[in-house]
């Protein structure tokens, strides 16, 4: 297969490469005739040729051009890899002019270069192992493992199916650099129906015959500098290793199952690459412990372990002992040992690639395995920490914090420098003498969550006491007020200075928000979630003007901030409002206190704070002055959760399910019922509670928790008459917010963004205001008709410069003589075409004689290639509402384009004295015709361009 496309793909770069030099060669014969025999006919002769291979190389370099503005008109300002690109700071380019040599001698031999990169990544990935297999199996032996059930090892070790990997080549990432084979991920899932019983049938028969093809051994390492290092030395470069896509997908079937069953074997104090696990989980246990009231409180500290080159350095004898010590079963750990049968690499520096070596250590980089296999490898080290006697956490209540992991980044909570620490130095050594993982010393810390520790005092150790520290992107020190400080205005400053590079770049308002959503979102809402501390409103003001200045380009805005705010389904342009962003990432917490899980480890810790589960799940509904906890972990989004309700005009007490009965102010019967704290084994604790269908329930639906007793009368009618003093004697009608119900679902994926759309929903639609201009000037738009407008606004337009053209028309923003004229009353209000007093917008683009011509022509033309009747209406010309007219989605695509395009020759025309012809409209939308076939076969759908073009095309020609 990989032959085939490679040879059709030679020959057709040899046909044109042939073509060339043939008519070089043509040139040069005539050229030499003409300069010895010159005369009219060798003169003639010699011009074809120069004519011929001129008109050969500008079919070349239009062909090139043509797919280059096709990329500008698709991909130009929208989130990718041509913005991003655009965006780049000018970094040092990845040739490597010269390398030390293994004899220490610099180096500038290309061949030479590669082979001494070969030399190191060969030495980096051999064996180190010294012991034993005997010693491995005691070590192994002596550590409590979990063992996963025996239903899980059946699924986890049954025959490959069909449809496992089906969904394996669906999950590969487009546009990934393929690997030595040279066939990406793209041709697989384009060509999954064809190949993917082929590579089920290719997995199973390797299986059997307990051997994988060779392309499943097969890797290419390119380096990348690391910024700040030496660039002599082999070590200061990233290795970059590329799998053959067929070797990924064999390991996406085999990550996919262990993911399933994954969780019964590692511990919840390791979040890296689990499943629905994500880095807040330990950034937000850190900040908790550190201002948390530990019982053993004095000389508490935080220990940051760095394992160097971690996942290279996994040993695979280890490995298998330890798979096996899971009970993965026989058959699983043997597919993952085909994975690591025979693996070679190459090593490709500045185009030249080193000669193949073998690799007999580490996991493999690049494959979807390798997380999980690292951590199940790393997994025995936190259990012994956990089970040590002689190693003390910090205790809060009834939990006891010893050990969080993210991956290979290790932090360990203590209660002293001195035995717990020497203790646990000892238990990491050994770690690693037989799992091959060593620490990075001078990357490791002791972090004092004591103010005065004297490090002198206790027992020296080779970690570097630090008063602040990073940990998964985020600066970490004891005062929380340093936070802001040291994560937040480094990125403003950052974004400030990016903006000035980024000033004359050539984009619209609409890229430029692209720009900013590409490149700076993520950073701060990264910051958002995991900051402990509320972030003053000053902040976001700071960052709305240096994003206003880069946006108009230091001049007055053009329209409304809320206008680029608003999402595009509202008008808008998607620009980021950062406060509700803020604001969002921290309401997003309040789902752990609605919905405990039990594999969350700050669920535990934060109960204990809030005394129990269901105190914390009540925060939200109390008063502050109630509120008595004072941890900035629970106190900020408690506070973001007041601000989201002051926004969308909510006052406490919510009339919610979820309202507390007792020690609540905003029920004060309530509270004169005691004592309130055997309730709970009634399960009486909230309003909905006592109200499950809108009145009091039943005395036997309230039953003891433990002996199933039915609630006494005396406490029932307690609850009666505290309901009726409450509430006057009417029944409370019970409703739940937006934000609860969307917290209340644990399963709710990308809360972030449900929730920040929800508070962005508080802000009043610009389409609402644009609604009533047209509707004034045309009232036989209805509701309908302007839902299908505002509804279909985008869809069909490809380049992003066409749809801020569509977002300017919707809300009428272009100049027209009349607002010029409002603005200096020097500009005269007539028409330019016309020359009608007070011409505004609809006058431009609709009322005015010529362009009423214009239109006249357009959809005569369209109706006469299409049959299609009766489209010069306002509605239909103007906003696109063609539902009615036109039963197929594709010729509503078609009809919507022709019109878009009819609009724009107006506005390029807008206040010129002659209006657009219907010549200069066909000629637009000749020239963009290519450049749609380009973009549909570049999205995989060609068939596309023809359902929606070639009925216009065959028509028009």
């Amino acid at each position: 297969m990989r032959g085939t496309l490679i040879s059709a793909i030679s020959g057709a770069r040899r046909a044109t490469a042939q073509e060339l030099e043939e008519r070089q060669l043509k040139l040069r014969e005539t050229e030499e005739i003409y300069i010895s025999s010159p005369g009219t006919d060798t003169l003639h002769n010699f011009k074809a040729a120069q004519t011929a291979l001129e008109e050969t190389r500008t079919k070349m370099t239009q062909k090139k051009l043509l797919y280059a503005t096709q990329k500008t008109f698709d991909k130009g300002e929208k989130n990718g890899k041509l913005l991003a690109y655009l965006s780049r700071a000018q970094t040092p380019p990845n040739t490597i002019p010269r390398i030390n040599s293994t004899t220490g001698v610099p180096t500038t031999d290309p061949s030479q270069k590669a082979h001494t990169f070969a030399q190191f990544y060969q030495q980096l990935y051999a064996t180190k192992t010294t012991y034993t297999p005997d010693q491995l199996s005691k070590y192994i032996g002596d550590i409590p493992l979990p063992k996963l059930a025996p239903h899980s090892m059946v699924q986890l070790n049954s025959p490959i199916t069909l449809e496992e990997v089906r969904e394996a080549v669906a999950s590969l990432q487009p546009q990934k650099t393929p690997g030595p084979d040279g066939l990406p991920s793209d041709w697989y899932k384009t060509s999954s129906e064809i190949l993917t019983p082929w590579l089920q049938k290719t997995i199973i028969n390797a299986l059997d015959q307990n051997q994988l093809p060779p392309s499943f051994s097969n890797a290419l390492i390119v380096v990348i500098p690391k910024e700040g290092k030496d660039p002599l030395n082999c070590g200061s470069y990233r290795p970059i290793s590329l799998l053959n896509t067929d070797a990924k997908i064999f390991a996406k079937i085999l990550s996919n199952r262990l993911k399933l069953v994954i969780e019964e074997l590692i511990h919840p104090d390791q979040t890296g690459f689990m499943p629905n696990k994500a880095t807040n989980i330990n950034i937000r246990r850190l900040f908790t412990n550190i201002h948390a009231d530990h019982r053993n409180k004095g000389s508490r500290i935080v220990v940051s372990l760095d394992a160097a080159k971690a996942f290279d350095s996994v040993e695979w004898s280890y490995l298998w002992e330890v798979l096996g010590g899971y009970g993965l079963g026989e058959q699983f750990i043997q597919w993952v040992k085909l994975l690591y049968q025979s693996p070679i690499a190459k090593v490709r520096v500045n185009g030249y690639t080193s000669p193949e070596f073998s690799l007999t250590r580490g996991t493999r980089q690049g494959c979807p395995l390798s997380p999980l296999l690292f951590a199940l490898a790393i997994e025995p080290l936190a259990i012994k920490i956990r089970q040590s006697q002689n190693i003390t956490g910090l205790k809060l209540g009834e939990v006891e914090e010893r050990i969080s992991l993210y991956a290979d980044d290790v932090l360990l909570y203590l209660d002293s420098p001195g035995n717990s620490l020497q203790n646990v130095l000892q238990v990491v050594n050994q770690f690693g003498t037989f799992s091959g993982l060593k620490i990075n010393w001078e990357k490791s810390s002791v972090f004092p969550i004591e103010e005065g520790i004297d490090p002198n005092k206790f027992p020296p150790t080779p970690l570097t006491w630090v008063n602040s520290f990073k940990y998964l992107g985020v600066m970490v020190h004891r005062r929380i007020e340093a936070f802001l400080p040291n994560n937040l205005d480094p990125i403003l400053k950052s974004m400030k200075e990016r903006m000035t590079i980024w000033a004359n770049l050539p984009l619209t308002i609409w890229g430029r928000i692209n720009l900013i959503k590409m490149v700076f979102l993520p950073k701060f809402l990264y910051i958002f979630h995991n900051s402990p501390t509320p972030i003053p409103k000053h902040f976001f003001t700071t960052l709305d003007a240096a994003q206003t200045a880069f946006l108009w380009a230091n001049k007055t805005p053009r329209f409304a901030r809320n206008k680029l705010r608003a999402p595009v389904t509202e008008g808008g342009l998607g620009l980021p409002h950062w406060y509700l962003y803020y604001l969002a990432s921290q309401i997003y917490y309040i789902q752990w206190w609605l919905n405990p899980d039990p594999t969350n480890p700050n669920s535990p810790l934060q109960a204990t704070i809030a005394t129990s589960p269901e105190s914390l799940a009540s925060i939200l509904y109390c008063k502050p002055t109630d509120l008595q906890i004072t941890h900035p972990i629970i106190l900020t989004p408690y506070k973001t959760w007041l601000a989201a309700l002051k926004l969308s005009h909510t006052k406490l007490p919510l009339l919610s399910p979820g309202l507390p009965l007792w020690a609540n102010s905003h029920l004060p019967h309530f509270k004169q019922i005691a004592p309130y704290r055997i309730w709970p084994n009634w399960g009486i604790q909230t309003l909905g509670d006592i109200l499950p269908g809108g009145t009091l329930a039943p005395r036997d639906q309230f039953r003891h928790s433990q002996s199933q007793a039915i609630l006494p009368w005396y406490s029932y009618f307690q609850l009666s008459h505290a309901l009726r003093a409450q509430f006057g004697g009417s029944v409370p009608q019970l409703t739940t917010t937006n934000i609860e119900l969307t917290l209340q679902n644990p399963s709710k994926k990308k809360l972030t963004t449900a929730l920040y759309a929800l508070l962005l929903s508080t802000v009043k639609s610009p389409f609402k205001t644009a609604h009533v201009m047209w509707k004034r000037d045309f009232p036989e738009i209805d509701d309908d008709d302007w839902d299908e407008a505002t509804d279909r606004a985008y869809d069909y337009l490809v380049s992003t410069r066409d749809r801020l053209i569509q977002f300017k028309i919707i809300h009428r923003l272009h100049l027209t003589p009349l607002r010029l004229h409002h603005m200096n009353r020097r500009n005269p209000p007539q028409c330019p075409k016309c020359n009608a007093p007070e011409a505004n917008y609809i006058h431009l683009l609709w009322k005015c004689q010529s362009i009423q011509s214009y239109w006249a022509q357009v959809t005569t033309y369209i109706g006469e290639k299409t049959s299609l009747p009766n489209l010069l209406t306002p509605k239909v010309c103007l906003l696109g509402v063609i539902d009615d007219l036109t039963p197929t989605a594709h010729m509503r695509t078609l009809y919507r384009s022709l019109l878009f395009y009819a609009r724009k020759c107006i506005l390029l025309h807008w206040m010129a004295q002659s209006p657009p012809t219907i010549d200069r409209w066909l000629n637009l939308i000749k020239t963009l015709l290519p450049l749609f076939q380009i973009t549909y076969i570049a999205r995989g759908c060609p068939q596309k361009y023809e359902k929606v073009w070639r009925s216009w095309i065959d028509a028009t020609t």
